[in-house]
């Protein structure tokens, strides 16, 4: 459900702002808007807009410094000043060892290039046969024609050996003979790039040169190991510090820019105008207690439902799927949330799709470890709790068709409590498709509560008539196939009767052929039946080529191939297909985004400093 809010204003002397402002953010009750005019805005002043950039600058440093992420933190008791200093003494040891060790990286890769260059060189010139080296960009390789033309009148074979080099670069490899110092005028003259080598490489040939790089080569990546390990241990000891440093920083900076952008000032006075959940109201008021500040609460109008920022609120085993509608937009405020549908249909859709207990393991495994590898309050965990809830609908659904990795349950003796996916083709198809009606007019339903919500009485009704038009289609259908009696033909063509004038009278004369198309949505479930009827064959395909390779550990490995790539396919399809069922087929009916999450002031200030 999307939690109830309460419009504030809260009122007091410029004065008292600060003090206001800290017993707002202790409560994290208050979502402040910024304010529509900025000219009416509180503004900072010079030296805390001073402060204001100094924080700023700061948060590219966090950014570059926290790649692998750092512990949660409360802010510390430090001022600007500090936090600034200390950031920065740390960040700038971190970038001295990190460019030491961008400088052996390069140095690796210029090591490497020089190697190739050399082993060409090795093998077109002569032990002590003097030689030049150019690096051209590929497309001016035509242009080694003329290097050969001028080599070949001056009685030197024009042996010229090509490699490639950073980047788009190629090194050029030619020999010089007795014709060097021609050879270089020439080079010069014609606008190609002489490719010089290390000092410590002078003097040597080219096997020398090699030996010595090869060395280099291999001790080179123990001292990057060793610095990256190092510079890692360096971040891992102050990570702490560090998170409290960002913290603290984050905090400032965005009770400033509060100030700046959303506290709307007067002659005397300062107004922050915002939201907060009714449940909250009391501790908002019991943290401004003894302050001077007037509280105005009023209930948001209809007309502005569409900015009210939206909190989901729903219970524990449903929560993981908010996170579906965050990825999407989430719903109006006023409207329906969609969140329990999600947690009910989603994983069953998953579940007849993929339909197998050893992919179900297998998903329930991988979906347990990437939960316990993520944290609290994340994406990731609620991603995983989803498919949790995925991958024992998984299990479920392979029991009833009787599959483990395919056909390898049936001979385990297991059989199917309800459909066998290759055989039970058309009761599979019914099934999807009757998930399709079921899901498409509780959508209508749902379009129907909105605009009673909304006060939009007139679309209510297009809504309810649809539902019942589309209901006496289905009605008169089951009829027609004898599924039904014969009265419950006579039942849906009285729906379909009363429900046409009402939609005509609302859409137009288009309304009944948008009543037909969600007849199309429903058919469009019958992708479940498919899709799971392709991932039993192609299970099966891998037990047929284990039973007919006859080598065993042949069998073995392409049985096994196949099992991986349909466990991939078989959590990648039935996720992008059942996520498409929710929202082009279902949420179509229904749903109205909103504008915004709920994001209060709180301590540490994350959601209001991007």
């Amino acid at each position: 459900m999307i939690a109830k809010v309460l419009r504030v204003e809260i009122i007091a002397r410029k004065d008292d702002f600060w003090p206001v402002l800290e017993a707002v953010k202790r409560s994290g009750t208050l979502h402040i808007e910024p304010v529509e005019d900025e000219s009416e805005a509180l503004g900072l002043s010079e030296e805390e807009a001073s402060e204001e950039r100094a924080l700023s600058s700061l948060l590219p440093l966090f950014k570059e410094m926290a790649s692998r992420g750092f512990p949660e933190s409360e802010p510390l008791d430090l001022g600007t000043d500090g936090v600034v200093r200390e950031t920065r003494e740390i960040y700038g040891k971190f970038k001295s060892e990190l460019g030491r060790l961008e400088e052996m990286r390069s140095s690796l890769r210029l090591i490497a290039d020089h190697a190739r260059v050399l082993a060409a060189a090795a093998r077109v010139v002569r032990e002590g046969q003097d030689h030049l080296i150019i690096t051209i960009s590929r497309e001016e390789l035509r242009h080694l024609n003329r290097i050969k033309g001028f080599l070949a009148e001056r009685g030197v074979e024009p042996k010229l050996e090509a490699v490639e080099v950073a980047g788009s670069r190629v090194a050029v490899v030619i020999p010089g003979g007795n014709i060097l110092a021609e050879l270089r005028e020439f080079l010069y003259k014609e606008g190609f790039n002489e490719l010089r080598l290390p000092d410590s490489l002078s003097g040597l040939s080219p096997r020398e040169a090699i030996a010595r790089l090869e060395q280099d080569l291999k001790e080179l990546p123990l001292e990057i190991k060793k610095a990256e390990e190092g510079l890692a241990a360096y971040l891992s000891e102050r990570a702490q510090r560090l998170s409290a440093l960002m913290a603290t920083a984050l905090d400032r900076l965005a009770c400033l820019r509060v100030k700046a952008k959303m506290a709307k000032g007067g002659r005397f006075t300062f107004a922050l105008s915002g939201w907060v959940l009714e449940e909250e109201r009391d501790s908002l008021l019991k943290a401004l207690k003894g302050l001077r500040a007037a509280v105005r609460f009023s209930k948001p109008d209809r007309k502005e439902y569409h900015r009210v920022p939206v909190k989901l609120k729903n219970p524990p085993f449903a929560r993981p799927f908010e996170a579906l509608l965050a990825i999407y937009q989430l719903p109006m405020y006023g409207t329906s949330d969609p969140t329990w549908a999600l947690w009910f249909f989603f994983p069953i859709y998953f579940g007849f799709m993929l339909g197998d207990i050893g992919y179900g393991i297998i998903a329930l495994v991988i979906f347990g470890f990437m939960r316990a590898l993520s944290r609290p309050r994340t994406m990731l965990r609620d991603f995983a709790n989803l498919f949790l809830w995925a991958s024992g609908w998984t299990i479920a659904f392979g029991i009833a068709y009787g599959e483990f990795f395919g056909s390898l349950g049936e001979a385990l003796g297991m059989r199917p409590l309800l459909f066998h996916r290759l055989h039970d083709i058309t009761p599979m198809l019914l099934v999807a498709v009757g998930l399709g009606v079921l899901q498409v007019l509780l959508g209508i339903f749902m379009g129907f509560l909105n605009n009673i919500k909304l006060r939009h009485y007139k679309h209510a009704i297009y809504e309810l008539a649809r539902f019942l038009g589309i209901g006496g289609i289905i009605v008169a259908v089951l009829s027609l196939a004898k599924v039904l009696p014969h009265p419950g033909l006579w039942v849906g063509l009285a729906l379909i009767l009363v429900s046409l004038p009402a939609v005509v009278w609302v859409e137009g004369f288009i309304a009944p052929l948008e009543m037909l198309s969600a007849i199309g949505n429903m058919m469009s479930f019958a992708r479940l039946m498919a899709i799971g009827m392709a991932s039993a064959i192609l299970a099966m395909i891998a037990n047929i080529f284990y039973s007919k390779i006859p080598l065993l550990i042949g069998g073995l490995i392409v049985a096994l191939l196949f099992h991986t790539l349909n466990t991939v396919l078989g959590i990648f399809d039935p996720t992008i297909q059942g996520l498409r069922l929710q929202f082009v087929e279902f949420f179509s009916k229904f749903y109205v985004t909103g504008t915004k999450a709920f994001k209060p002031l709180r301590i540490g200030g994350k959601d209001y400093v991007s």
